[in-house]
């Protein structure tokens, strides 16, 4: 896998999706997230797994798992600065 500069001198894009299924193991009743992490639009990070504890609400297990996506991104934006690249922050 090549990461590379755009052509056009643009910043490369990071963007990280998060979701959370609140209280979906049956068992234990902990919820279960994802994040997904894209540089230009490519897939270069996942994770998916069952949260430590139990979450008491939909909005507690969907920070916990936006957390663990802010995470991710920040292990990208500090493997971009050490390639000397620049990024475009994206918060929507």
């Amino acid at each position: 896998m090549k990461i590379r500069k755009n052509t056009d001198g643009s910043p490369l894009q990071l963007q990280v999706y998060t979701d959370a299924d609140w209280a979906g193991e049956a068992k234990d009743r902990k919820s279960i997230n994802a994040a997904l992490t894209y540089l230009n639009g490519m897939l270069i990070s996942w994770t998916c797994n069952k949260q430590v504890a139990v979450a008491l609400s939909t909005m507690e297990s969907e920070f916990v798992s936006a957390a663990r996506g802010f995470q991710d991104a920040l292990a990208c934006l500090h493997m971009i600065e050490e390639l000397k690249q620049s990024i475009e922050n994206l918060v929507k």
